[in-house]
């Protein structure tokens, strides 16, 4: 009797390219909620009249990835994923700038150019006849992830991180997967950690006691995703095609009508949020993401029932206006800078005494 494949034994490695395309040997493991990593498949349906009744052939065409997958908001192990989400200014290098030592405060800030990574997933761990098996992603970027995070109980008061993939080439290897260092430290971002909502140095988006009952970070790197040429089945690598636009959907009791004001006149307001585990000295570990200028694009305040109204806003980020101005930049944040993350982490798959991600 065969063995099922097992969503348990699912996880993600992945290490970073130095050529694009060419599968590179995992660096980082990280145990995720959920993946779905699809090949997105492109066939030629052939036309031809010959006087019969059925389709004379299908032919294969064109060959991407495409899908998701979702990791807990943890502390440690997501280094690399930002600085490939953030992107760099030299292909195959960081883009993200490190101080500090054991740990390093990284800072990511947007970046012309995208690094690719390669996937090794063991999609539900070995089947009958392989040992070491696994399905293979190359050339993949990190176009957008959602981050989500509620105030209670249950699954969603532990934030929660969906990746976004795209890849060149997706293919099934029977042996073969890369020995890698341990999953990283297991420290979950908890909705208790929110240190600080951040923004009364440009204009608070919420200038009184501020109860926030949900959020939702929404970074996305628009790229081309036709970049098909004749005489290859996968697109080239992705490129930037639109403004960088990261958003942040907040979720609050109402307790004055600020917000409602900004978004009826177009104020700019800074936003942001700073989590942190607080422990001492070498096992300190926090996550800022930031937007010193932002506009708010929706705001609903609907009355349903007898209790407290609660108010959603989605603030988007744009270009930072007033460089070099302790009042109104965040803490990396340069000008044009539509966002900074500011992560004091154990980077996972990498010593804490080296200046990689």
């Amino acid at each position: 009797m065969s063995t099922p494949l097992r969503g348990h034994k699912t996880a993600i490695q992945f290490g970073r390219e130095t050529l694009f395309g060419a599968p590179a040997v995992a660096t980082h493991r990280l145990e995720v909620l959920s993946e779905n990593i699809t090949p997105d498949i492109g066939f030629i349906r052939d036309p031809s009249l010959y006087d019969g009744l059925s389709r004379r052939a299908i032919y294969p065409g064109s060959l991407s990835t495409v899908g998701t997958f979702t990791t807990r908001g943890n502390y440690n192990g997501l280094g690399l994923l930002w600085d490939c989400l953030m992107g760099t200014a030299v292909y195959a290098n960081n883009g993200g700038s490190a101080t500090g030592v054991g740990p390093f405060k990284w800072t990511f800030t947007p970046k012309s150019l995208l690094n690719s990574l390669s996937f090794q997933i063991p999609h539900g761990g070995d089947i009958a006849g392989e040992t070491g098996g696994y399905v293979r992603v190359t050339g993949a970027v990190i176009p957008a992830v959602t981050i989500r995070v509620r105030a209670g109980s249950g699954d969603e008061a532990m934030m929660s991180m969906e990746w976004e993939v795209y890849g060149s080439t997706m293919s099934v290897q029977t042996s073969g997967l890369t020995a890698v260092p341990a999953t990283p430290a297991v420290d979950p971002i908890i909705f208790t950690q929110m240190t600080t909502a951040l923004g009364p140095s440009v204009g608070a988006p919420e200038t009184n006691d501020v109860r926030i009952k949900e959020l939702e970070i929404r970074i996305t790197t628009p790229i081309d995703r036709e970049r098909r040429y004749l005489g290859s089945s996968s697109p080239d690598i992705p490129i930037r095609n639109d403004f960088f636009a990261p958003t942040y959907r907040i979720t609050m009791e109402a307790h004055s009508r600020e917000q409602l004001k900004s978004a009826i006149a177009v104020t700019k307001r800074g936003v942001g949020f700073k989590f942190t585990n607080g422990a001492a000295a070498a096992a300190l570990r926090s996550l800022l993401f930031a937007s010193s200028d932002t506009n708010a694009t929706s705001f609903t305040a609907p009355v349903e029932n007898y209790g407290i109204v609660t108010q959603t806003v989605e603030w988007e980020a744009v270009a930072a206006t007033a460089a070099g101005s302790a009042t109104t930049l965040y803490e990396g944040q340069g000008i044009n800078d539509a966002m900074v993350i500011v992560a004091d982490l154990s980077l996972g798959g990498t010593s804490l005494t080296t200046g990689t991600v």
